[in-house]
């Protein structure tokens, strides 16, 4: 961005010598032209531990698409903290991604059948449902390590059950 002494691409140095003294007139007559390059503003994309998204380099005024949308595990992508699609940018500029946790279902069963589903967020620590056996069952419990958080997918867990043994002893007299 520069003034230039007439056609040349020389950038004129104002206060430097200047060009001859027109004698007839007593005057300088100069002619300086401009030159402009574009300002580039960049856009940068923070996924907040999302996939990577990379930044956009765009001209002054220039309308941008915004880059595909990331990827988190356990999480829905939302949107940019603020709107980017189609956005006139005169400014360097940063977007925040916007996360929803995704929702799964602890299932649980019983001989192999569905007792209940429970919903969880991604992460949330799973709990035991209560379970009251029958009468001629002992049940000892759920098959859930100890601190099990909810993954990234349903996660099935099964009752640990048995049915009770009676023996009769009959005597005859």
């Amino acid at each position: 961005n520069y003034w230039y002494l007439n056609d040349s691409s020389v950038p004129f140095e104002f206060g430097s010598t200047m060009p001859a003294l027109d004698t007839l007139y007593g005057a300088y007559e100069i002619k300086l032209n401009a030159k402009w390059t574009v300002k580039t503003i960049t856009i940068t994309f923070d996924s907040k531990g999302g996939s990577a998204v990379d930044s956009i380099t765009a001209n002054y005024g220039e309308e941008i698409s915004v880059p595909a949308d990331p990827s988190r595990t356990g999480y829905k992508f939302v949107d940019w903290d603020k709107g980017a699609e189609g956005a006139t940018f005169t400014t360097d500029d940063s977007y925040i991604a916007q996360w929803e946790e995704e929702t799964y279902y602890a299932i649980f069963n019983i001989n192999g059948e569905e007792y209940i589903r429970v919903p969880y967020k991604f992460g949330e620590e799973i709990k035991a449902p209560a379970y009251t056996p029958a009468e001629d069952e002992t049940f000892s419990g759920w098959d859930i390590p100890t601190n099990t958080v909810m993954g990234p997918g349903n996660m099935t867990f099964d009752a640990d059950l048995s049915v009770n043994e009676y023996t009769l002893t009959y005597s005859y007299s």
